[in-house]
């Protein structure tokens, strides 16, 4: 199968600066051909990487945003922890010294009990 078939034919190509037109006539068709495809899909495919790379830092500028908003919450969440564990530590002491009451008073029902005994 052909070239000549598989892509459109060039009228003309500049090859190199050094080629003459001359020289350019000694140059394969099927050559200018397949060297214009190659050519055209690196431009092709160089859009393709553009695009991408469009997409990536888009990619990028939102995963900041979201590493952002993260660091926000974890903050928040940080600091909610940070009052329970102050209201913790508040009804620990609570507690504590509801138990010396209760101690308090049980050793006075006790001595109480022992001089009603006697």
């Amino acid at each position: 199968m052909s070239l000549h078939k598989n892509f459109p034919l060039v009228s003309s190509l500049t090859l190199a600066p050094s080629m003459d037109a001359d020289d350019s006539k000694n140059v394969p068709a099927d050559t200018v051909i397949v060297s214009v495809h190659l050519l055209r899909n690196c431009f092709v495919r160089e859009a393709e990487c553009h695009a991408r790379l469009k997409e990536l830092e888009r990619l990028l500028h939102e995963s900041g945003a979201a590493s952002q908003r993260e660091r926000i919450m974890y903050n928040q969440a940080l600091a909610h922890n940070t009052q329970l564990e102050s209201s913790l530590q508040a009804e620990i002491s609570a507690r504590k010294e509801l138990e010396a009451q209760l101690h308090e008073a049980l050793a006075a029902h006790d001595a109480e009990r022992k001089q009603l005994g006697n």
